[in-house]
């Protein structure tokens, strides 16, 4: 892993003026900035590099985080709010609606049409496996048998993997009818069944998270973190690491914050801002 020794060393698009421009946002408008890049970094840590990102480019060139990524530090360093909803391109229907980091809306058409669409792989999968098996002497009733059962044991393989996969079990799907009750009634309803869902599924709620104080924000101004950020994820993107006294150096060139308060108090801010058990609440 390179480190970066001076300020020379680091990217061309770096330019902390540019980020004068952030002053003048409002909370929401901050927040937004620090939540894009925050989704950025969650990226990163599934997908560190762009080998492991190939296997996966069809999921994730949709994902807003992903285009967030391929897009930052071209002009300015304000992330477009367009990206708050994940939409697909072309002709691929829009898969999600508006999300929030706890809850993702997706349209019942979509499930729908994602269910016809593996049940075509499937079918497709199933003759393409059949037609491997001509060299074997088997009669074409047979090659079903033995392809029913082959595919049987994959159902299985796949069950068993997504009931230890910490994705699929945390979520659930639901069925909301927006058209026919009132957002009060919804709330409301949601309210009454979250702690019911939570017996059912003997998931409980977290205890461990931690709410961002109205301090928080002025300091993510004063601590210069939207810039850190967007070096922190310049450094997991291209595996280089910055030294804190650069950090320090370049985020605060007036000497304001030095290299031990960087280290002791600016720094650990950060990681608790990124942290999956920060919240701040809309």
């Amino acid at each position: 892993m390179e480190t970066i020794k001076t300020k020379k060393d680091l990217p061309d698009w770096f330019d902390l003026k540019n980020y004068d421009c952030l002053v003048g946002l409002s909370n929401d408008e901050l927040k937004w900035q620090l939540d894009a890049r925050i989704s950025v970094i969650n990226l990163l840590k599934r997908y560190p590099n762009e080998n492991s990102r190939q296997k996966d480019m069809i999921l994730l060139k949709n994902l807003p985080e992903y285009q967030i990524l391929k897009e930052m530090n071209n002009t300015s360093p304000l992330i477009s709010s367009e990206h708050q909803t994940c939409k697909t391109q072309g002709k691929i229907l829009d898969v999600w609606l508006a999300k929030t980091g706890s809850i993702s809306g997706i349209k019942a058409s979509t499930v729908s049409l994602i269910n016809k669409r593996q049940k075509a792989i499937e079918l497709k999968w199933k003759e393409d496996y059949i037609e491997s098996q001509r060299d074997l002497g088997l009669s074409e009733q047979d090659k079903k048998i033995h392809a029913n059962i082959y595919f049987l044991a994959q159902d299985y393989n796949i069950l068993a993997k997504n009931s230890d996969d910490e994705t699929i079990c945390k979520s659930l799907l639901l069925d909301i009818d927006i058209k026919k009750y009132t957002d009060k009634e919804i709330i409301s309803d949601l309210a009454k069944l979250l702690p019911i869902w939570r017996e059912q599924l003997s998931i409980e709620e977290p205890q461990d998270i931690k709410y961002a104080k109205k301090s928080d924000l002025k300091k993510i101004l004063h601590y210069k973190i939207i810039p850190l950020a967007d070096l922190y994820i310049w450094c997991k993107n291209y595996n280089v690491q910055i030294p804190h006294r650069v950090y320090a150096g370049v985020l605060f060139p007036d000497f304001s914050r030095g290299e031990v308060e960087f280290k002791q108090t600016i720094f650990p801010f950060f990681k608790k801002l990124v942290s999956d058990e920060y919240r701040i609440l809309s």
